[in-house]
């Protein structure tokens, strides 16, 4: 048996031998489920510029959905190790006889939500591409994207902030819109309020990719400050689409001291 000198590498572990033993346990079934979906031209096109191949699209479908029904509905103690998670033969057939009544309908509503995604992201870079906007503003959403919507994003993705995903592209095709009308205020927002924010974020990744034991992090209060920050954009510049919780720079500094030290 294989130790792991941090909890969290440890829990990490234990979910991925968990979800591989229950795609064993689906055997040629899995194939039909992990089928790729139809896509239009426009979502190949975008894949294809993306470098995210669609081949296995299907199969990042499939285990983002059997992921979300085999954990997400656990709530664990910070110093526990899954302990709720199935450890043994019978109560893992027991997830898995669970799992199985609701993965139909589950994945039905996945593909959905990511074929739209996709789509979504398609017309928002056209959009980008025939839209006069400043620099600062047409980098700033290609970067957005860019975070949102990569190789893997589906499955790498915590499942409860892919939902959001749909708004988060309809605020910034909102932004798109009123900044070609007032880049002036899109730009005042974008570097007084957003940039300080989202750099320090992807400054303390970039850093910690290099030198992982430059600063001490808490992966809990980091991963929520990441999207509360998208949150904050829907804030500053749609704010007719309603944040799903308070996000503001006050919230985000109070978070990003609980995420670095």
């Amino acid at each position: 048996m294989q130790s792991f000198p941090e909890l969290a590498t440890a829990s990490q572990n234990h979910r991925a031998g968990l979800l591989r033993l229950a795609i064993l346990a689906f055997g040629k079934e899995w194939k039909r489920l992990a089928l790729s979906p139809s896509l239009s031209i426009s979502v190949k096109l975008f894949l294809k510029k993306a470098e995210i191949p669609d081949d296995t699209l299907g199969d990042d479908i499939a285990r983002a959905t059997l992921s979300h029904l085999l954990f997400d509905g656990v709530r664990q103690p910070s110093n526990a190790l899954d302990s709720k998670f199935p450890r043994d033969e019978t109560a893992f057939n027991a997830a898995l006889a669970s799992v199985r009544a609701a993965l139909g309908s589950a994945l039905a509503q996945t593909r959905s939500l990511v074929l739209a995604i996709l789509h979504d992201t398609a017309q928002l870079e056209h959009a980008l591409e025939l839209q006069p906007l400043p620099a600062a503003i047409h980098d700033d959403l290609l970067d957005q994207l860019a975070w949102l919507v990569y190789p893997g994003f589906t499955t790498l993705t915590p499942f409860d902030a892919l939902q959001h995903f749909p708004r988060y592209l309809e605020a910034a095709r909102l932004r798109v819109e009123r900044a070609r009308l007032n880049p002036a205020a899109d730009l005042k927002r974008l570097t007084a309020e957003l940039l300080p924010l989202w750099t320090q974020y992807k400054n303390l990744l970039a850093t910690r990719r290099d030198r992982p034991e430059a600063y001490p992090t808490n992966p809990a209060a980091l991963a929520e400050y990441r999207w509360m920050l998208e949150e904050f954009r829907v804030s500053l510049f749609a704010q007719q689409l309603k944040t799903a919780y308070p996000a503001s720079a006050k919230r985000l500094a109070a978070l990003w001291q609980l995420a670095v030290t």
